[in-house]
């Protein structure tokens, strides 16, 4: 425990000073709950709060709550946290009066999706960048009251605020590139999620112009291949090796969802066990279930792309053409 309030402490060290956040960390410590939950309450109602210490005070409070067998105060603020950063974990492994709530609600979050907030594409003219903007794809809990931009410009970053509408926000540019990012925020101008940052905006500037061939070159030819070229046997071997990675990484996803199916069918009993589980084995298959998630999904990704290799090699293996029309090129060629 010693190590976790001096992570604690570093983080509180590294962001905006918040009073009620370091007394609600210093009872959290003393097991002093009640006392800690009204402390992070006063905390989380100070105005620009960081989005970092956001998601502690929602931990602290959901901890606080479940230590205290009070289940409906800490799945909301475990609800909260989760549906703005889905990957967090707690600090610590807890009782199961603390735990069960907590995987309760990320099963509830991960089926029901969290909240999404993501770049538009910019807009772009002859003059350079003609606007930026951003999309809150979902709010599942309807967090979001607006939107802040940061433009760099000659002087230094400007704050530039924006109203949430038609799911999003634009911001105006007028400039040959854009350096800029984004902050979604919510009650008391609390962050509540990014796009980019100061240390790594993002940058848009308009596609860099294409030159047209003109239409009185020479057909150019790509390599034929002979009837039977050896590209169409390997490319028959790449796909089904796709087949096979596809297949090995369903096994992998079946196993997963089994494993997180039996978490969610728990409840408590009240003896330390969990459905005849113990807590340790209900950790042991949370661990198996993510381990084999990843595992199908690297399986899935290298299926598609052999899948994309094979298609592309067997097509290599028949005679091409490319020669120029009056609407552009003509690409011909044989399938043996």
């Amino acid at each position: 425990m010693g190590l976790l309030f001096l992570s604690a402490a570093l983080l509180v060290a590294s962001v905006p000073e918040n009073p009620d956040l370091k007394r609600g960390e210093e009872l959290f410590a003393e097991y002093k709950y009640p006392e800690a939950i009204k402390a992070l309450a006063r905390a989380r109602a100070v105005k620009g709060l960081d989005r970092e210490s956001l998601l502690r005070i929602l931990e602290l409070t959901g901890v606080s709550a479940g230590q205290q067998r009070q289940t409906a105060v800490a799945q909301a603020a475990f609800r909260e946290m989760l549906v703005l950063d889905p990957t967090r974990q707690l600090a610590t492994e807890y009782a199961p009066r603390v735990m069960t709530p907590f995987y309760e609600v990320r099963q509830q979050v991960l089926e029901a999706g969290a909240l999404e907030f993501k770049p538009r594409p910019a807009v772009t003219g002859p003059a350079g960048v003609e606007s930026v903007g951003v999309s809150l794809v979902r709010d599942p809990l309807g967090m979001a009251r607006g939107v802040r931009f940061h433009l760099l410009s000659a002087d230094g970053w400007k704050e530039l605020a924006a109203p949430l509408k038609g799911g999003g926000a634009i911001l105006p540019v007028g400039a040959p590139e854009a350096r800029w990012w984004a902050e979604l925020l919510g009650e008391n101008e609390s962050v509540l999620a990014l796009v980019g940052s100061e240390a790594a905006p993002r940058v848009e500037a308009p596609a860099p112009a294409v030159a047209i061939a003109p239409r009185n070159e020479p057909i150019v030819e790509v390599k034929q291949a002979r009837a039977g070229s050896p590209l169409r046997g390997i490319s028959y071997a790449v796909l089904g090796g796709a087949a096979v990675s596809a297949g090995v990484g369903a096994w992998f996803g079946v196993q997963s969802a089994d494993a997180f199916a039996q978490i969610r069918r728990a409840s408590v009993d009240g003896s330390g066990r969990i459905d005849g589980l113990t807590e340790r084995r209900a950790h042991e298959l949370d661990a198996q279930g993510k381990q084999n998630a990843t595992i199908a999904n690297a399986l899935f990704i290298t299926a598609g792309a052999l899948a994309v290799g094979g298609v592309v090699i067997w097509f290599l293996g028949a005679p091409v053409t490319v020669s120029p029309a009056p609407a552009g090129v003509v690409v011909a060629g044989a399938l043996p």
